[in-house]
């Protein structure tokens, strides 16, 4: 006995089981044993277990061999053994015969369906149902219906099954049914009642009246069934989201009721459907909190975990309804289970109050090195979000993080924790520096190269800000000479970029970087190189010169290098970066293209970054997305782009011309406000030159102030000078005339003015504007097919993000979103939009905006 079990720890898997090494063509000899006079019972079983198995597998049977195989098995109806017949079953379910092989097996299992042996009864329901087609499916519908009502709970439940099954072929024949599945609801058996249950809604969940009612009249009787409960409280959930008010009190109380059912399945599924609903109040989960509450004190583990798991998700959004339970909460950090103390530490830390929070995070040192990374990114969350709450723990939440950082993990957990660190420092400007000392600890030995690059892009972004940005300086060259080349190559961009914004540095960053000009690996060497030359004058002023037009022309005369043979070096001091582009697009359009001239496209991006005009404006606050002011066909296209500044207000106009043999030169759209005289206009760069099949970009600048009014109509005309092109040589005539062409109107909505802010708690930021002026509007058609591609339409009329219901869950006929912006004076707009959707009318919205002034509010329904 002993060799026989050291036998079994030494051999693997593979040696101990039954199916190594069986092959198709032996299992298939194997099967002949089905024809014999006298069964081997127990053979049989096993070659139909190794049929079972390739099956499983994927080994591919041909048809032949299917045939061959379903003749052998249904000679084993002649067996009087149970269990060979179950596996006759079985197979026959499997390997699916045809059409025309359905009919040979038929009669033995119509033979079965009538046996006294419910055992038998049962199976040759759910073979038949799963082999049968139309024809077969009327000849045994009858039987079908005597079973769904038979006095045996196993025959019974098969056929509630396979009928559910077969609503997905053929519901038509299922529905004629609905008396007898009617009938099996009053069963005493708690199986037979769910799968009723589940069948009957099955058949009527087209018809949202008719489940309305079979939710309303089986809520007023007590199933039998825990799981039909459940059944019933998720149907009755579902009709409460589409139901007014009024509909859905009696279906509140029946769920409130479901929390005192004796099972515990039953009250987690009302729990779970009282906390789905919308716009829920602290004072509707008052009775779930209290049988919450009850439920902490189990003794089964899975009943503390699933409250305890439920209470951390309420907390987030009821802090103080379930602070109420800390008590009972806090004796379960002990908990022998750590998934249940992990939801207690971060329950407790989403409720309590800073007093708490140093004896909490005590407490988990006792058991963090005994979780999964799973529940410490749970516990790392909850840190980062008590800490944004209780401002003055910054100091500990930090200490915290920092020592589980340094600690074994897996990546993402330790790019938790990162995040969270960052996330802290920025919401706590005066928690920075310790933040970024205890990051630049951490790179010291972090075995992740990505999250090693992450921090050192952060610590040259965030260290010039910092009142001595000297001293990460060693860190980061650390990184520069122990590490591999992708960190070697993001600490030199770091260096780079600190000494860009810190001059004084600049000397001591230069020594660094030169010894880094002879690295092993070519990216660090050229970003040292370049990061040196960034540093001298003339390179920052070759740099300054560079626009979109002169980087195409160096590409262009570069790659004419890159095919040529020449071994002289280029000089793009001699690139004529005005008319390169222009001469070489016309020569390319001569030898190439018809008479029949295509339109450009249009950039979809702004050129507004490479205009050193602006950059005294500051930063932009939001910008629109491309308009289009003409017809595609038109001989000039042109769009424009709206940026919003502080104080001014720029338009971007987006030209191309495709008139062949035209140059436009001194391009540039003249505006005027149609409504107040309060827009004046500040400055005009124009377009230097537009040639053929080219586009660029020219400005018109508006100031504008406080208390301007924020929207306007303007009146445009593009102005430009006409020049004609040499078709042979490209070059224009010194000479040209003025003239001007009408665009379309451009008009200045407040959405232009309103970008997307993110807010930790909707329903709080909702209420905290309760004193706000509130306008809203019901009933508005979206001309959409669906919730979803509403919600796309509102989100591109806006111009806004959602914070809440980007996405619509599926099959849901109601929704809400919730969208906040902020406009350039820091006034905050919040915005709830309800979306329901029938098949009739299709969608419809009702808007409630609050903004401090009701001019907002006005101009924003509008806008919808």
């Amino acid at each position: 006995m002993s060799e026989f079990g050291r036998k079994r720890d030494e051999d693997s898997l593979e040696e101990i089981s039954p199916f190594v090494g069986i092959e198709k063509g032996i299992v298939l000899q194997e099967a002949r044993c089905f024809n014999d006079p006298q069964l081997d019972v127990r053979k049989c079983q096993q070659v139909i277990t190794k049929l079972l198995y390739l099956n499983i597998q994927g080994e591919l049977f041909t048809k032949n061999e299917i045939t061959e195989i379903f003749f052998s098995v249904t000679k084993l109806f002649q067996s009087k053994s149970s269990n060979l017949r179950r596996m006759v079953y079985l197979i026959i379910k499997e390997i699916c015969p045809s059409s025309d092989e359905v009919i040979i097996v038929t009669s033995s299992l119509m033979k079965d369906m009538n046996s006294k042996v419910d055992l038998y009864r049962a199976n040759a329901i759910r073979v038949l149902c799963c082999i049968a087609d139309a024809a077969t499916l009327g000849q045994i519908e009858r039987y079908l219906k005597q079973a769904i009502v038979d006095r045996s709970d196993a025959v019974s439940s098969a056929a509630l099954v396979s009928a559910t099954h077969l609503t997905h072929a053929d519901v038509d024949i299922v529905r004629r049914w609905s008396s007898e599945i009617q009938e099996a609801i009053n069963s005493t058996s708690p199986e037979v009642q769910f799968h009723a249950l589940g069948l009957l809604y099955e058949i009527r969940k087209s018809d949202r009246l008719s489940i309305n009612k079979l939710v309303a009249q089986l809520a007023r009787t007590q199933l039998r069934s825990p799981l039909a409960q459940c059944l019933l409280i998720r149907y009755g959930a579902e009709v409460m989201r589409d139901s007014t008010e009024e509909a859905a009190v009696p279906l509140h109380a029946f769920l409130q009721s479901c929390l005192r059912h004796k099972s515990e399945i039953v009250v987690f599924e009302s729990i779970r459907a009282i906390t789905s609903q919308q716009d829920l109040a602290a004072h509707d989960l008052v009775s779930v909190v209290n049988v919450l509450k009850l439920l902490l004190s189990s003794p089964k583990p899975s009943a503390r975990f699933a409250s305890m798991r439920i209470m951390n998700k309420l907390a987030f959004k009821f802090p103080d309804l379930i602070a109420n339970c800390n008590a009972d909460i806090e004796s379960l950090i002990s908990d022998g289970n750590k998934s249940i103390a992990t939801l207690a530490v971060t329950t407790l830390l989403k409720t309590g109050g800073e007093a708490i929070i140093d004896r909490l995070l005590s407490r988990i040192h006792s058991f963090m090195s005994d979780i999964q990374d799973d529940f410490k990114m749970m516990i790392v969350d909850s840190v980062r979000m008590t800490c944004i709450r209780c401002t003055h723990k910054y100091r500990v939440s930090l200490s915290f993080l920092s020592t589980y950082l340094r600690e074994e993990g897996g990546f993402e957990y330790k790019q938790s924790i990162v995040r969270a660190i960052v996330q802290l420092f920025s919401a706590i400007p005066e928690a920075k520096e310790l933040a970024l000392s205890y990051l630049s600890e951490f790179i010291e030995d972090c075995e992740y190269t990505n999250l090693s690059c992450e921090v050192l892009y952060l610590l040259g972004e965030e260290a010039p800000s910092t009142n001595d940005p000297g001293k990460y300086l060693r860190y980061i060259f650390n990184r520069v000479i122990l590490e591999n080349p992708s960190t070697r190559a993001a600490a030199i961009s770091a260096m780079a970029n600190i000494g860009v914004h810190c001059e004084v540095l600049q000397d001591r960053i230069l020594v660094l970087l030169r010894r880094c000009l002879f690295d092993a690996d070519d990216e660090v060497r050229d970003r040292a190189s370049s990061s040196i030359a960034l540093f001298e004058k003339t390179s920052v002023r070759a740099n300054e010169s560079l626009t979109t037009g002169a980087i195409s022309a160096f590409e262009q005369v570069l790659l004419a290098y890159c095919s040529s043979e020449t071994e002289e070096p280029v000089n793009l001091q001699n690139v004529d970066t005005d008319q390169y582009e222009y001469v070489e697009r016309s020569t390319c359009e001569m030898a190439t293209s018809d008479e029949k001239t295509s339109t450009p496209s249009l950039p979809t991006c702004s050129n507004i970054a490479s205009v050193p005009d602006f950059v005294n404006y500051g930063d932009i606050f939001k910008s629109s997305v491309r308009a289009e002011l003409t017809e595609d066909e038109t001989e000039y296209k042109i769009s424009c782009i709206k940026h919003i500044f502080d104080k001014f207000i720029v338009f971007e106009f987006l030209c191309s011309n495709t008139i062949k043999e035209q140059t436009l030169t001194n391009v540039s759209v003249k505006m005027e406000p149609l409504s107040h005289d309060e827009f004046g206009e500040a400055l005009i760069i124009p377009l230097s030159m537009m040639p053929f099949m080219t586009y660029g970009s020219t400005y018109s600048i508006f100031k504008r102030s406080k208390g301007q009014s924020l929207e306007e109509r303007f009146a445009c005309t593009l102005k430009f000078t006409s020049k004609e092109a040499d078709p042979l040589t490209g070059l224009l005539e010194e000479e040209g005339y003025e003239d001007e062409y009408s665009i379309e109107d451009i008009q200045l909505h407040i959405i232009d003015y309103m970008r997307t802010i993110r807010v930790p708690d909707v329903n709080t930021a909702w209420n905290e504007s309760a004193s706000f002026v509130e306008l809203g509007k019901s009933n508005i058609p979206v001309p959409s097919e669906s919730l979803q591609s509403a919600v796309a339409h509102i989100s591109s009329l806006l111009g806004l993000t959602p914070c809440v219901g980007k996405t619509v869950p599926r099959n849901s006929s109601s929704h809400l979103l919730y969208f906040t912006a902020e406009l350039p004076d820091e006034e905050r707009v919040h915005i709830k939009i309800s979306l329901s959707f029938e098949l009739q009318t299709g969608v419809s919205v009702s808007v409630a905006c609050r903004a401090l002034q009701e001019p907002v509010c006005m101009q924003v329904l509008d806008a919808l």
